[in-house]
């Protein structure tokens, strides 16, 4: 055995007695031998794996970043490997302890992701490269490098593309387009962050910084909704020394002074550097003092919700339907919308709109929404039009009405039909069987729709569900007797049908006008009659004429 295989021999039983530091030294002391050997590399790198690993589970951070400088010297390690990649996600790890995190990332060179380093791993909310190109993002962000976002950018594009639900990805790209002043670009990114985090004062902070001078009071309108979005003041100071700076340079000195001075307050009488400036400028003297910037804040907060919702498209609808609370208070308004030809229904807070307090059902509103996990209702008008216009107009034929239940059927097709409530269509009442009508209805889940708007229909219909129809009376068999004779002029208490021969339909002709016209089985009859989708089959509801053979 030579002596290099005497080390190694002993660096591999160190090593499997977990004993990773000497096991280090050992495989190290080899390749001081033998620098160029890609094996005895190898064998230094995955004892530094086993080394970083102890001191990240001690919090002995500057050993880890230690061993991974080490590691970046390993030059004949395999790229792209499952090494490779496990050293860096715990370099990522503690990318916060590493001063030259940037360096070894781009010493380590992403494109020597493999495609797992792009799925998440265990428990692990993000991938490897998510979880990399983020940190690096906000590295070159606070750095504010051009050359470096330059060359993260389309890494963070890609990784980007291919986890479209990562807010932070998107987040930390519009960073880097703000830097490289595609402003226009970082908008469109922002926008719809701030759409979902329009709570959070960092959203509105970021938007800010995506206009230019001659946007400067939609700057102003976002870092005030980020001011009023944040609870801790001492996470805003940047927000209100730009805003302060911002007020000033649009001649709003009062106001910035205010900023100025609450900003002072808020650092407990400290002037911050980059409040010198302004403080010690000609106008902050001369400005007026303010006790508050409400009236300010009241006219810019608007501007700022008008940004995020500005080029969303508008979607007519009507008020639908309203749900209480346990002491009968309206809680929730129900709009419903047609959106790519689909029918929406839509509970919306009764208290978040004050327009709606203003309308009833069936009302004409328009609408601006955008979909994040759910439909998200942002915005509602007034629209001019009439009560459910949103609804498509049916014609239809009254087939049966329960006055004492107060509900009407109306046959609106040969398979469906729909139901009238008198008391939400009172004139419905006005109305008898074989009426016909045009109508709107709603229709919620797999019940029947219920009708919300109706007018008569007076040139009648013309359709597959109804018909005229003539032929011979009969009545049940139960009321027929075996002799022809007896039979004659028999009249019964009781419904019967009608053979049309010319039409080959069977008609149903209920009690009351078998009463009513006392027709005798083997009577000739004509009439009108409905065809009814629930029992399948043709009803009479009105008779023209009898005649007794």
């Amino acid at each position: 055995m030579t002596e290099i295989q005497g080390i190694l021999a002993e660096a591999f039983k160190e090593s499997k007695s977990n004993n990773h530091k000497e096991a280090l030294r050992l495989y190290k002391q080899a390749l001081d031998e033998e620098p160029e050997n890609s094996k005895f590399q190898t064998n230094v790198a995955w004892e530094l794996f086993h080394n970083i690993k102890s001191s990240v589970q001690q919090e002995a951070y500057d050993s880890a970043v230690n061993y991974l400088r080490e590691y970046a010297k390993l030059n004949l390690i395999e790229k792209p490997s499952q090494l490779h990649s496990i050293l860096l996600s715990f370099g990522s790890r503690i990318y916060d302890h590493f001063p030259n995190y940037l360096k070894f990332v781009k010493w380590w060179d992403l494109d020597n992701l493999r495609t797992e380093d792009y799925q998440p791993f265990g428990d692990m909310p993000y991938s490897l490269a998510e979880q990399t190109i983020m940190h690096v993002s906000k590295i070159i962000y606070k750095s504010h490098s051009i050359n470096e976002a330059t060359w993260i950018l389309p890494h963070l594009t890609n990784v980007s593309n291919m986890h479209q639900d990562n807010i932070w990805l998107k987040y930390r790209m519009g960073q880097m387009l703000v830097l490289l002043n595609k402003r226009k670009e970082a908008q469109e990114i922002f926008i719809p962050i701030v759409r979902e985090k329009s709570s959070e004062w960092w959203a509105w902070d970021v938007l800010a910084q995506t206009f230019n001078d001659e946007s400067r009071e939609k700057s102003i309108a976002c870092l005030i909704k980020a001011a009023c979005s944040c609870v801790d003041e001492t996470f805003i100071i940047n927000v209100k020394a730009r805003l302060a700076k911002l007020l000033a340079e649009f001649n709003k000195y009062n106001e910035a002074k205010f900023e100025c001075k609450d900003l002072i307050r808020i650092k407990e009488g400290k002037i911050p550097q980059d409040l010198i400036p302004l403080v010690s400028a000609s106008w902050y003297q001369n400005a007026s003092d303010l006790e508050n910037n409400n009236l300010i804040y009241d006219y810019y907060l608007p501007l700022a919700e008008s940004i995020i919702f500005e080029a969303l498209p508008k979607e007519d609808a009507n008020i639908i339907a309203y749900s209480y609370d346990d002491d009968k208070e309206i809680k929730k308004c129900i709009v419903g919308f047609y959106h790519d030809n689909k029918w929406l229904e839509i509970p919306v807070e009764y208290k978040k709109f004050s327009i709606l307090r203003k309308q009833e059902l069936g009302d004409t509103i328009s609408l601006k929404f955008f979909q994040n996990d759910g439909i998200k209702i942002v915005d509602i008008q007034n629209r001019e039009g009439e009560k459910w216009d949103i609804l498509t107009e049916h014609t239809g034929i009254i087939d049966h009405v329960n006055s004492d239940k107060g509900i009407s059927h109306i046959v609106i097709s040969k398979s469906e039909g729909v139901l009238a409530f008198h008391n939400r269509t009172p004139h419905i009442r006005d109305f008898q069987i074989g009426k016909c009508l045009k109508l709107k209805y709603l229709r919620h889940d797999d019940r029947k729709g219920v009708v919300v708007w109706i007018r008569p229909l007076e040139d009648g219909l013309s359709t597959d569900y109804h018909l005229h129809f003539s032929g011979v009376f009969s009545l049940p068999h139960k009321y027929i007797s075996d002799n022809e004779e007896d039979n004659e002029n028999l009249f019964a208490e009781s419904f019967g049908f009608v053979e049309d021969i010319k039409l080959h339909t069977r008609v149903f002709i209920p009690p009351n006008l078998v009463i009513g016209n006392h027709i005798c089985h083997g009577s000739e009859i004509n009439g009108d009659a409905i065809y009814s989708p629930d029992k399948k089959g043709w009803a009479a509801y009105v008779i023209d004429n009898v005649e007794i053979r």
